[in-house]
């Protein structure tokens, strides 16, 4: 009992580690700017592999290091995009291809894997159920390129 008191106690505070400290999605909006759409990119919150953050790419430009339960967002271009998670040396493990139209949102969902070098599943989300996570405690992280 003590051995699985410690172990919680210890990924609660390996979890604190990587975290973010942004606004929530009610404290801070989408708005998309006239002419763009916005891609959103989330974490889902989990225990798994919570202590790392985890690379996001925009068409192999590193668009953010999320930790669990975040998300980041982008204006971009109505077009063709891959977005993709993984490592500086392969930042393709993982990919999906999204096409946005102007004055739309498109969402894309990221289940970590249990460590760096295995993430488990990145795949476009319907609005309603990315709500629903957002809706929550999920973070803001600034996007580190620009559009």
């Amino acid at each position: 009992m003590i051995r699985l008191a410690t172990s919680t106690f210890l990924a609660c505070c390996l979890a604190a580690c990587a975290t973010s400290s942004g606004p929530t999605l009610a404290e801070a909006p989408i708005v998309v700017p006239e002419g763009k759409a916005v891609v959103l990119v989330y974490r889902i919150s989990a225990l798994t592999s919570a202590a790392y953050r985890h690379n996001v790419y925009l068409d192999g430009k590193l668009l953010a290091s999320l930790p669990s339960g975040s998300f980041t967002h982008i204006p971009v271009t109505p077009g063709t995009y891959e977005v993709s998670t993984g490592n500086e040396k392969n930042p393709r493990m993982q990919s999906v291809s999204i096409n946005v139209e102007r004055g739309e949102t498109v969402y894309v969902a990221y289940s970590a894997g249990r460590d760096l070098s295995t993430p488990a599943s990145l795949r476009l989300s319907d609005s309603a159920s990315s709500q629903r996570y957002l809706s929550g405690d999920y973070r803001f992280e600034a996007p580190i390129i620009q559009p």
